[in-house]
């Protein structure tokens, strides 16, 4: 398959990915090992570098984006717009099926120095 991208064609592989909330880093362990099995290793990586750098993260980093169920996103006192603190943070992503979010991926493109198309 192809994609445009820069004002170019770019050949694309699908790859199927399970769904089960660890897919951004399966992925990611896909295309740098072509397998899913060092997920946890990218996630504890990527996880690890957002916390040794948290204050240049922490405005994106909010509640809203990390919470564990919907209701905790249908919260209406206000709190979903709060950062996380770093050990909050830390705590939900080293869970295994935590999803990631752009904060991960942009992440993981920095330290990784890969481009990433969306």
């Amino acid at each position: 398959m192809e994609v445009w991208i820069n004002n170019d064609y770019v050949k694309v592989e699908r790859i199927p990915i399970k769904g089960d909330g660890a897919c951004l880093f399966n992925m990611l362990s896909v295309a740098m090992f072509g397998h899913e099995m060092q997920s946890l290793y990218v996630r504890g990586i990527i996880v690890r570098h957002i916390l040794e750098h948290y204050d240049e993260f922490r405005h994106f980093i909010m509640r809203g984006h990390y919470s564990h169920s919907a209701s905790e996103n249908d919260d209406l006192s206000g709190r979903n717009n709060e950062p996380l603190s770093a050990e909050e943070y830390g705590a939900h992503m080293m869970s295994p099926f935590s999803y990631g979010t752009f904060v991960e991926l942009a992440v993981a493109a920095r330290i990784f120095e890969r481009k990433v198309y969306i």
